[in-house]
């Protein structure tokens, strides 16, 4: 089973497979653009290059196989490419060196060592990993005009690493090379949390972008924070207008503003990527965010005084590709699509085709520890609906999943059919006659409904609705968001025969 490190591992398309996108952010199709650009369940850690004219991103991922990797020509509109790892967790660090392209990233949250790949593109085919023993942890690289290559990672402040040229050996480091900005002892902050670290070199100047105040917690916590030097030894200066991005109240569209990437366009213009919240929807995760900035005279950037970030920006130039995640699903295989992943498992052995559509192998006993298999919250409301069989002895069902101990859920076991909140079944089931069945989740203004029929078109609504708007990080603990998804339980394998998510504003 392909699941990642190569051109083999690209999604196989679906003819006629509408793409998740919202009229509400992007490209608004009139040469502008709202933010945010991808709404994609807690896409977060974001490290994005440009090679020539086209650009490619990865971020971090929640769910495995992880790491998706994207490419776009106009840094609005992005389609998925591959996978860069099989596991799931931060997005690690995407660089060329030569005519090479390298990807570091600590090991399945492991921080004492770094596993490396190399590509001649970062569509690949990606080489067998290496390991370097350092602390991987917001990962970022700077090569200087004399071939000298330069890791800087950590979450208590910025590490310096002179690695060699293969980037197979530590030269040099750690070294602390910045310790962050002085936060205001009146600001309310999840913690200093000195991290989110990535480079970019202009006009003499290397430029170290970061994050302080937590990624999540209050909504005025996250934030950009920026120094400059012109050697990467240092010294390194404090940006005058740190932090260059905060949310200074949560009356503003968008919280937890950090974690920025810097990036130019073939013509000399500079943006700025970076991951927040939408107001009062910490349970859709973070989305990514891209805001022009523009240079002063010194040789420093901010985001230009006035811009609103909330309002139409004029998108940079280039062509749009197809941007999103395909809405509907006929598992024809021969690759599970690029929007599917396994929650808090690995998903080798999860699944195979068959001629029915997915087989399914279940795991658990029933929702709580069945690590089912999702895709990112694309849109605040929504309808999701499969078309399942569930063999008797098994649970097989429909979710919008955060965690095991946070999830609105339906399944068919045994000729009954369950509600699923929270961590348990409910009391009550309601008799089915069959094995084959459609499902279906609605969920509008944070409420899940649960319906399900046996020929798709006559639906039966269930007695039971969850409230869902306290499913997020600040409440369970994971960094992750809702997700729409499938599960199967028990000795055996559920056929998923189509599945479909329906926007609903």
């Amino acid at each position: 089973m392909q699941l990642c490190c190569g051109a083999a591992a690209l999604s196989a398309p679906q003819q006629g497979a509408p793409l998740a996108t919202s009229p509400k952010y992007g490209d608004l199709g009139n040469g502008y653009y709202r933010n945010p650009i991808l709404v994609a369940g807690d896409v977060a850690d974001i490290c994005a290059i440009r090679a020539d004219s086209d650009y490619y991103l990865v971020h971090y991922y929640t769910s495995a196989p992880g790491h998706p990797l994207w490419h776009s020509r106009d840094l609005v509109n992005w389609e998925s490419v591959t996978r860069l790892t099989p596991w799931r967790g931060g997005g690690g660090e995407l660089c060329q060196y030569g005519s090479d392209f390298f990807h570091f990233k600590d090991f399945a949250g492991n921080r004492t060592r770094v596993q490396v790949r190399r590509a001649p593109h970062p569509a690949g085919p990606w080489s067998e990993p290496w390991d370097l023993p350092m602390d991987g942890f917001d990962i970022t690289h700077m090569a200087t005009p004399d071939g000298r290559r330069y890791l800087v990672s950590g979450s208590h402040g910025a590490n310096l690493y002179e690695i060699s040229k293969d980037a197979t050996r530590i030269l040099s480091g750690p070294r602390t090379i910045y310790e962050g900005w002085p936060i205001p002892r009146d600001w309310d902050i999840e913690c200093p949390c000195q991290e989110g670290w990535n480079l970019a070199a202009r006009d003499g100047y290397y430029y170290l972008t970061g994050a302080q105040g937590g990624t999540s917690g209050p909504p005025t916590s996250h934030m950009v924070v920026a120094a400059r030097a012109r050697d990467m030894e240092g010294p390194w200066e404090q940006c005058p207008f740190n932090p260059v991005l905060a949310t200074r109240s949560a009356q503003e569209p968008f919280w937890s503003q950090g974690h920025a990437r810097l990036i130019d366009t073939p013509g000399g213009q500079w943006y700025m990527f970076y991951h927040a919240y939408l107001k009062n929807r910490w349970n859709m995760g973070r989305q990514i965010f891209l805001a022009p900035v523009e240079w002063t005279p010194d040789g420093w950037f901010r985001i230009p005084p006035g811009l609103q970030l909330d309002q139409p920006i004029r998108k940079p130039p280039g062509s749009a590709v197809p941007h999103g995640f395909r809405l509907s699903d006929d598992f024809r295989g021969p690759e599970l699509d690029f929007k599917w992943g396994f929650a808090e498992s690995s998903a080798e052995g999860r699944y195979r085709f068959v001629q029915e559509g997915l087989a399914l192998r279940g795991a658990g006993k029933d929702i709580r520890d069945s690590a089912p298999m999702v895709m990112p919250q694309t849109h605040a409301e929504y309808q999701v609906t499969a078309e399942l069989t569930v063999p008797e002895g098994m649970l097989g069902g429909l979710t919008i999943y955060f965690s095991a101990a946070a999830q609105a859920s339906v399944g068919l076991r045994n000729g009954r059919v369950y509600e699923y909140g929270r961590q348990n079944p409910f009391r009550d089931s309601t008799p089915y006659d069959g094995k084959r069945i459609h499902l279906r989740l609605e969920l509008r203004g944070d409420i899940v409904r649960r319906y399900y029929s046996a020929d798709g078109r006559n639906w039966q609504r269930l007695l039971i609705s969850t409230e869902v708007s306290g499913f997020h990080r600040n409440a369970f603990g994971p960094a992750a968001a809702l997700r729409p998804g499938l599960f199967a339980c028990g000795d055996g394998e559920v056929i998923v025969h189509r599945f479909l998510l329906t926007p609903l504003g």
